[in-house]
């Protein structure tokens, strides 16, 4: 941290002169202007965190369409990104524009733990919703059986749970001793190695892993399940209603000979089929397509036929266009999924990796490194507006959330 120029001021003394030496307030070397446009921008981040996260758990509350079970981690994670919102962010704004911590050692440590308790469940809580997605997508039915209530807070307990070990330590003791400056107390993010390590990897490194590997396995399964929603379409040799209706309104039948052996059968099996949007009212058209012969409803089959098969053409509509289309579809979904969570994925890790990994670094390397002190500032902030992001990220894909939203703030009514 680098300080203004300190002045010196001679007094008296009975007999000789002492020099007084003053520094200046605050002792962060911030200028006005910097420290306006600071607050300017924190104070943006504040209120997307607070207005995001809020309007998440109001709208869980007061809408029906978000009763469901999964619904609760999202209310696990909005909490704990208010925490980071009311109890964090504010004092941290005001420990760096100021350069030192004002509000005594007590509070410094306690801010200190809350920091560390409210990050990690927030990561923690995103581990939480990869992995019922996950089972949500692999196992559907035995999942959704399984997933109480009950169960679900339990699993929301836990995460709290392992976010409180993980943050309480330095309250025992293992931490480093506070530094005063100049005669300012500096309130600092932990450097003790052991809980340093301890600490980026139960918040950050271990649950990273497994919201990586999950994510993966979460595309793979999409992928696959978009794949085999269009297989089930293909081979169908009949249009849907609804594919039907897309198709052409007109419908000739053709006699087709066969040179199958297994169609030794006497006479012929007619297949009708009406088509609602049919203008001719079911009947058959008059068209005779090229090397078919034509026939009534009058028309009689001998018993000679019995080679013979007939078969309903769509003069319009091409069956290969409904599988191009289905085949269309399912693309455009894994597109939208893949998207999805490169949008998870990506902002998590841009958000967290660069703080945790230079965390790491800098405690183990120490002075060698010469970690520059504004590109650890930029990460340590950062790391804070994932909390702004979650409510943005995981409800802005979500239908029924956008729904509530407008809802809530009154929006389309």
């Amino acid at each position: 941290m680098e300080y203004f120029n300190s002045t010196e001021n001679w007094t008296a003394n009975s007999t000789e002169l002492t020099p007084t030496v003053t520094y200046p307030f605050p002792p962060s070397g911030y200028h006005n202007a910097h420290i306006i446009v600071w607050s300017i921008v924190v104070g943006l981040i504040i209120i997307g965190i607070v207005f995001g996260n809020s309007l998440v758990c109001i709208s869980v509350v007061r809408v029906r369409a978000l009763k469901g079970t999964q619904y609760r981690f999202l209310v696990s994670l909005a909490l704990a990104d208010l925490m980071v919102g009311i109890l964090i962010v504010p004092l941290s704004i005001t420990n760096e524009l100021l350069g030192c911590w004002v509000f005594g050692t007590f509070l410094c440590l306690m801010w200190k733990v809350i920091d560390v308790l409210a990050c990690t469940a927030s990561i923690l809580n995103l581990c939480l919703i990869s992995l019922d997605r996950y089972y949500s997508i692999t196992r559907p039915i035995k999942y959704a059986k399984w997933r109480t209530h009950r169960r679900a807070y339990f699993m929301i307990g836990a995460v709290w749970t392992l976010s409180f070990i993980i943050s309480v330590p330095p309250l025992f003791g293992w931490r480093n001793e506070d530094k005063t400056v100049n005669g300012y107390f500096l309130c600092e993010v932990s450097s003790d190695p052991g809980y340093v390590l301890y600490s980026t990897m139960g918040s950050f490194f271990i649950p990273a892993f497994v919201m990586v590997f999950v994510y993966i396995r979460i595309w793979g399964a999409a992928k696959k399940h978009a794949r085999t929603s269009l297989g089930q379409g293909i081979g169908d040799p009949r249009p849907s209603p609804s594919q039907a209706g897309n198709c052409g309104k007109s419908t000739a039948y053709e006699l087709v000979d066969t040179d199958e052996a297994s169609s030794q059968a006497a006479g012929a099996m007619l297949r009708v089929d009406k088509n609602r949007n049919n203008q001719n009212g079911g009947k058959l058209s008059p068209q005779e397509p090229p090397g078919s012969r034509r026939f009534t409803n009058n028309s009689m089959l001998s018993p000679n036929s019995a080679s013979s098969d007939i078969r309903r053409r769509t003069s319009s509509c091409d069956y290969r266009e409904v599988d191009r289309k289905r085949r269309k579809v399912a693309q455009a979904r894994e597109r939208r999924a893949t998207v999805v969570l490169g949008i998870i994925m990506g902002s998590f890790l841009a958000c967290w990796y660069p703080f945790f990994q230079l965390y790491v670094i800098a405690t183990v390397c120490g002075d060698a490194c010469n970690i520059p002190d504004f590109l650890f500032k930029f990460v340590f902030w950062i790391g804070y507006c994932n909390s702004a992001l979650n409510p943005l990220i995981y409800t802005i894909f979500n239908r029924d959330f956008r729904k509530a939203f407008k809802k809530v703030l009154g929006i389309g009514r």
